[in-house]
């Protein structure tokens, strides 16, 4: 079975946020599957992640 998968932001949030509702999913997708990330969407996840997570939370993503 192929185990990648494209991630967007929704998704990178939820892990990154463990109050997120998704949180645990996106855990278990994460140490599961191969995952790739379009440069696209980096700059929305540093922004939404140093507005609602702290930039010490977005930092350590990037």
């Amino acid at each position: 079975m192929d185990r990648r998968v494209i991630a967007d932001t929704s998704g990178i949030i939820a892990f990154l946020d463990r109050d997120d509702r998704y949180h645990s999913l996106a855990v278990d997708i994460v140490t599961n599957y191969q995952i790739y990330i379009p440069i696209t969407v980096l700059p929305e996840v540093d922004y939404l992640a140093t507005k609602y997570l702290g930039e010490k939370v977005a930092r350590s993503f990037i």
